[in-house]
């Protein structure tokens, strides 16, 4: 059995030559398949990020500077001298009295971020316009803003108050609905609008993104 082994394995290596199909020599082709599939998938994939970075740093520097260019020249418009006349881009947040923690931290964030952006809140009720005006902060009445509106609007700043509306579904409700009217409205006035909630802070410019 011994003397066997040596004769059929030779054998069998002589046949698998003749055969084209040697366990060493497909494994090598195997792996030089791989290796150029694994170079093609790397060269597109180089290919695609360069592409994307060309697009994304002149998307940033249009935006910069088209923002920025807003902010350089300020002028008193239809939200009062706190805020520039459209066309002009706003970082704003929404909220109530019973949210002026969370709108003074929100503040303080942004009048730090540099360059400086058009932020401030839409007050959606007159305590926390008050409180802002106390603070020098710019703050928008949302019921100036959607004055003229329909009767539905006077009824959601009746229902919803002052206080913290979140565990409140009617409430809540409402509170949507004037978010989305006082958008709306800031659209038609030629403003661009960039929106975060109050219990979220800026700590970079936004808007190049």
């Amino acid at each position: 059995g011994q003397l066997e082994s040596p004769r059929l394995g030779r054998h069998a290596g002589k046949c698998c030559e003749q055969e084209g199909w040697m366990p060493g020599s497909r494994s090598r082709s195997l792996s030089l398949a791989l290796l150029l599939s694994l170079l093609l998938a790397l060269a597109a994939l180089h290919a695609a990020v360069r592409a994307l970075r060309s697009r994304s740093s002149t998307a940033t520097a249009t935006t910069a500077f088209t923002v920025r260019e807003e902010r350089a020249a300020p002028a008193a418009g239809p939200l009062g001298g706190r805020f520039p006349a459209p066309p002009a881009s706003l970082t704003l947040t929404f909220g109530t009295v019973g949210l002026k923690d969370f709108v003074s931290n929100w503040l303080w964030h942004a009048a730090r971020v540099r360059p400086r952006l058009s932020y401030g809140v839409i007050a959606l009720d007159d305590e926390l316009r008050r409180l802002c005006d106390g603070w020098g902060e710019p703050a928008i009445s949302a019921r100036r803003l959607l004055t003229g509106g329909p009767a539905s609007v006077d009824a959601a700043f009746a229902a919803l108050g002052g206080g913290y509306v979140r565990d409140e579904r009617g409430k809540f409700k409402q509170l949507g609905y004037l978010k989305a009217l006082a958008t709306a409205r800031l659209l038609e006035l030629g403003f661009d609008v960039l929106l975060s909630d109050a219990d979220a802070v800026w700590l970079g410019d936004p808007w190049p993104w």
